[in-house]
C-alpha cells in the first residue's frame, strides 16, 4: 500500500484480517499495526516495495503460511470498534 495517507490504516487491517502480507509506507499506522512481523519498505519508490515483497516471496512457504497465521492475530487486536473509537477521539482532538 505506496501512500503515506492511507484512511488511518483501514487498508492495512483490510489485508491482515484476511492473512495478507501489507507492504506499506513506515509513515503512518503501518509499523504500530504489523510490528515487526514485516519488512516495510525504507521509502516510496517501487524498487522499495519490490524489494520487501522479495523478501516475503523468499521465505519458504511454511513460513509464509507462519506469517499469515501471525498477521490475522495480531490485526483481531485492532477491533473495528477500537479502531473507530480511537479514530474518533484523533478528529475530536483536531477539531477542538
Amino acid at each position: 500500500f505506496p501512500s503515506i495517507c492511507e484512511g488511518f490504516g483501514f487498508p492495512i487491517l483490510e489485508a491482515m484480517y484476511q492473512g495478507c502480507p501489507a507492504f506499506a509506507a513506515r509513515k503512518g499506522p503501518a509499523r504500530e499495526m504489523t510490528g515487526e512481523l514485516l519488512p516495510l519498505p525504507s521509502s516510496l519508490t517501487l524498487e522499495a516495495f519490490m524489494a520487501a515483497l522479495g523478501h516475503f516471496l523468499a521465505l519458504p512457504l511454511a513460513e509464509r503460511q507462519r506469517l499469515s497465521s501471525e498477521l490475522i492475530t495480531r490485526a483481531n487486536r485492532f477491533s473495528a470498534k477500537t479502531t473507530a473509537t480511537k479514530t474518533l477521539e484523533v478528529l475530536q482532538s483536531a477539531a477542538a
